[in-house]
């Protein structure tokens, strides 16, 4: 389904669901390390690296995060680390802790995919501490 999606650059109706569906894509490529389908997505998402992802009800974090996982998924690790330094900063800042947690859990990803197995386990364990205090997460 994302390689076909991907020949099509991920067409989706041009509304507030759109960027919705491409952080849910960009959760998926990264997930599978699909780097043709991180590339297409990190281009159709990179002019909202400034916005939060929501549609009106569900969310999906800040842009920068679904940026981060792709720039991690393509090899980009400077990049993918600005970006992840953001995602978690902004949602801390913002209390968003569903969203902290899933960006330290990608930095996570991100590093092990790379070999960097100590920095790793830092952003796991700051994921692992968020999930531990906050009893919304964990229900």
């Amino acid at each position: 389904m994302l390689a076909c999606a991907a020949t099509r650059r991920f067409e989706l109706a041009r509304d507030q669901n759109q960027t919705c569906g491409w952080a849910m894509y960009a959760d998926t490529a990264a997930q599978t390390r699909s780097v043709d389908a991180a590339a297409v997505l990190y281009e159709l998402l990179e002019p909202y690296a400034d916005q939060y992802i929501s549609s009106g009800g569900p969310n999906f974090g800040h842009a920068r995060m679904s940026l981060a996982l792709l720039a991690s998924t393509l090899g980009r690790h400077e990049q993918a680390d600005e970006h992840f330094a953001f995602a978690c900063d902004f949602h801390r800042e913002h209390d968003v802790r569903v969203w902290e947690t899933r960006s330290e859990l990608g930095w996570a990803e991100g590093l092990v995919a790379r070999g960097d197995a100590p920095q790793a386990r830092e952003h796991a364990a700051r994921a692992a501490a968020i999930v531990a205090s906050d009893a919304s997460i964990r229900t």
